[in-house]
């Protein structure tokens, strides 16, 4: 019985399967440079005001993930600028006609837009990310 070329498809497969015990270390460095980056990006939009912020941008990470985002309190603040969000909310100051609280606005309520930073770190390593996981598992 004559193999049509499976022999080296095998060979090829059991090689990829042998080297993706290299893509998690491929995956934490790149993490950890678009963390790095999502750092610089708020600091060039002027988003660093006491440092609390910038470092609250963090990596979580597990086998054959990473996550990029951001602490818990006092350091989540910069999330909201990653999103945007409504300002300019006020105590209530009366009370409608049933006796009810009535939420007033003094200055009125204002939207900030998103100021991302993190998206646009990891848009930037989007490709080479790819690349450098390519390399690592058909590494010869």
């Amino acid at each position: 019985m004559e193999v049509f070329g499976f022999d080296n498809a095998i060979a090829k497969f059991n090689k990829i399967a042998s080297n993706t015990s290299k893509v998690n270390a491929v995956i934490v460095k790149e993490a950890e440079e678009i963390k790095e980056d999502a750092k610089s990006i708020a600091i060039g939009k002027g988003l660093k005001k006491t440092g609390a912020g910038v470092d609250g941008i963090v990596t979580k990470h597990s086998n054959f993930e990473s996550s990029i985002g951001w602490a818990g309190r006092p350091n989540l603040h910069l999330y909201f600028h990653e999103i945007g969000w409504h300002a300019g909310f006020s105590k209530h100051t009366s009370r409608n006609r049933t006796g009810k609280r009535e939420r007033r606005y003094r200055k009125g309520r204002v939207y900030k837009p998103p100021n991302p930073h993190v998206r646009p770190a990891a848009m930037k390593h989007k490709d080479p990310f790819a690349r450098n996981v390519k390399e690592a598992l058909l590494d010869t």
